[in-house]
């Protein structure tokens, strides 16, 4: 697998931000590695970030989150420079197994979606994903 610039983890959970953190950390995919706990965190990163730095490679997205949820941010995302520059890929991590989440969540424009938690046979899929 190719390192990437950035992965952005857009999480509410605690443990499985430890848990994606350190299998991340392990198999050594990122020189950087944020977490956000919503999307409206993340949104206000990505635009901060735009400002004065490259937009991450990877999204690893939630979709059930309080403020902002997923499908909130993949709309906001879908105006944003950082997915308008086509460089930043959105893989969705989620629980739910319902064909409409999924349905929706590709209308919105993800490159994958895979269920929680990551494991390196998920990353290494996503990372197919978005070559």
């Amino acid at each position: 697998m190719e390192k990437l610039d950035e992965i952005l983890l857009i999480e509410d959970n605690e443990t499985t931000n430890y848990l994606n953190l350190r299998l991340l950390n392990k198999l050594n995919v990122a020189s950087k590695i944020t977490v956000q706990t919503n999307g409206k965190k993340a949104m206000d990163y990505l635009d901060d970030l735009h400002n004065n730095k490259p937009c991450p490679a990877l999204i690893f997205l939630d979709l059930k989150m309080p403020v902002m949820d997923g499908f909130e941010f993949l709309k906001e995302f879908n105006k944003h420079a950082c997915r308008k520059n086509g460089k930043t890929k959105v893989v969705v991590l989620s629980t739910s197994p319902l064909d409409i989440d999924i349905a929706r969540a590709e209308e919105l424009g993800i490159d994958l979606y895979l269920n929680k938690i990551l494991d390196k046979h998920k990353v290494e899929s996503a990372f197919r994903a978005i070559a």
